[in-house]
């Protein structure tokens, strides 16, 4: 069978390698083993599919999951909370995993129960609340600092970030695109990444914010060797700054945070526990919510 993945999935590519990098690593509690499903699943705001990954609980160690067997039976129901309309999951087995999907507009503020059967599993469930798109504002000299972040005295530049209020964590990136003619007389594009003020380490991607209203700040100094970069890019053409957000919801962070262990490069984790929002299964059904900013920066 055919699926159409969402729009999303190409940001959601890189988002499953920060969030899902234990996929590879099946479910082993220290408990007495029964058989689960385990499901991954995030419904993004705004698409009109989604898609969810399956996979099964092993009684021993499993080095490679890659290349999951098809489950035999699989199938569920995605159900509407406010006026209990179902949409029947249809099962597909692509590239060695197994994946349910259902044509669904995800409308923000949605109550969605997930149902998932297979032969030979119990039955499993869980529930979500569509996260609601955020609202990106500039500080008002921030503008003027990204067209000139070599002025005398500019401060470092800020953005305040509106989230939905179920949002537990957020990621906010920007991004320096640069497209035009080179200096050797040639078509260039590309693009320079800069994380906030707020990632420390490799282990701080997301900041926890609770739902509340935050300023997020920029290295003053990064950015304005990063602006230097790309405008030395290009002869002639333009470079932007596109700020993007990333907000996940409670559930997607609990997963993140027990996954790549504690948001503090000095402690040592010497156990992992399971983390589940799924009854009578494993894994997760989260939500999350992208949203960009772009300002013209040069020339």
């Amino acid at each position: 069978m055919n699926i159409t993945f969402p729009r999303s999935m190409a940001f959601l590519l890189p988002l499953l390698l920060i969030v899902l990098q234990s996929c590879n690593s099946p479910f082993q509690p220290e408990q007495v083993y029964s058989p689960k499903l385990v499901l991954y699943g995030i419904a993004f705001e705004g698409d009109s599919t989604l898609v969810v990954r399956v996979d099964v609980n092993s009684k021993t160690a499993v080095s490679d999951t890659t290349a999951a067997e098809p489950i035999t039976g699989l199938g569920g129901t995605l159900v509407n909370a406010a006026n209990g309309a179902g949409a029947t999951l249809a099962a597909g087995y692509v590239n060695g995993t197994n994946l349910l999907s259902a044509e669904i507009h995800l409308v923000s503020g949605m109550n969605l129960t997930l149902q998932v059967h297979a032969d030979g599993y119990k039955s499993c469930s869980s529930n979500l609340t569509v996260l609601d798109s955020g609202v990106i504002y500039p500080a008002y000299y921030t503008t003027s600092v990204l067209r000139n972040p070599s002025g005398p005295g500019q401060p470092a530049p800020k953005f305040t970030v509106y989230p939905s209020p179920q949002t537990a964590a957020i990621r906010l990136t920007m991004a320096l695109i640069y497209n035009g003619v080179g200096q050797d007389g040639s078509p260039v594009t590309g693009e320079i990444d800069l994380a906030p003020s707020y990632q420390l380490d490799t282990t701080s991607y997301f900041l926890r914010i609770n739902g509340a209203t935050t300023a997020v700040q920029f290295n003053l100094s990064d950015y304005s060797d990063a602006f230097s970069n790309a405008v030395g890019k290009i002869s002639s053409g333009r470079v932007v700054a596109v700020i993007r957000l990333l907000q996940v919801d409670a559930t997607l962070y609990d997963f993140y945070s027990i996954s790549n262990g504690f948001n503090d490069p000095l402690t040592m984790r010497t156990e992992k526990p399971v983390f589940s929002n799924v009854t009578d299964g494993l894994g997760f059904f989260g939500s999350a919510a992208e949203d960009s900013l772009t300002i013209q920066v040069f020339p």
